[in-house]
């Protein structure tokens, strides 16, 4: 409305001034017959201008700018919220990933301890296994040895019997020679034994 009343003014005042300037030869702005319409054309522009941009371009601009400014504030407190959930993730993040390395410290602590465990278990089971495997190696040793000392015995009375027999060529009581021969073979064992 104010709009329409502005521009039947501004007519208005055109074809006033249309009019007076046609009636007058020269230039209007040296006229001092035309400054007192120019004066109340002007001032009535003036107000009229001043009401239009007071009324609708002025509230325009204002509800413009608290919109901006409401906007604006909503946005920075949607960011601090934001920011804030951000953080409370973040740290729930580092505790669950604390979590997780001490579970996985612990885990590995625990596997390198039952490993090393089946490893003693391991070994130990191996040092018995070669710990019987040598004590019986030995007794097959010392049974083997045991025979043919007493295999050797026996054919040494023969041997001794049959050299005495070859070299002096005597007859030789077989009793008595065994006895011999055992008594010695029995002191060599024992020097053998005892490293005497």
């Amino acid at each position: 409305m104010h709009y329409k009343t502005f521009m039947y003014f501004l007519i208005l005042n055109t074809l006033m001034m249309k009019t007076s300037l046609a009636n007058q030869a020269g230039l209007p702005q040296l006229n001092f017959e035309t400054y007192p319409s120019l004066i109340f054309w002007s001032i009535l522009s003036l107000i009229t201008l001043y009401l239009l941009v007071s009324r609708l371009v002025t509230p325009k601009l204002s509800e413009i700018l608290n919109y901006r400014e409401q906007n604006i504030q909503n946005n920075l407190l949607k960011a601090k919220s934001l920011k804030e959930e951000a953080d409370i993730i973040i740290d729930k993040i580092k505790i669950e990933q604390d979590n997780a390395r001490s579970e996985a410290r612990k885990m590995i602590e625990s596997s390198i301890a039952a490993n090393k465990a089946l490893i003693e278990k391991k070994g130990e089971e191996i040092s018995k296994n070669i710990n019987k495997k040598i004590n019986d190696t030995i007794k097959e040793i010392n049974q083997e040895r045991s025979k043919n000392i007493s295999e050797l015995l026996d054919n040494s009375s023969s041997v001794a019997e049959k050299i005495i027999n070859k070299v002096i060529d005597l007859q030789v009581d077989k009793k008595e020679l065994n006895k011999v021969v055992k008594e010695a073979s029995s002191l060599v064992y024992k020097d053998k034994i005892y490293g005497n």
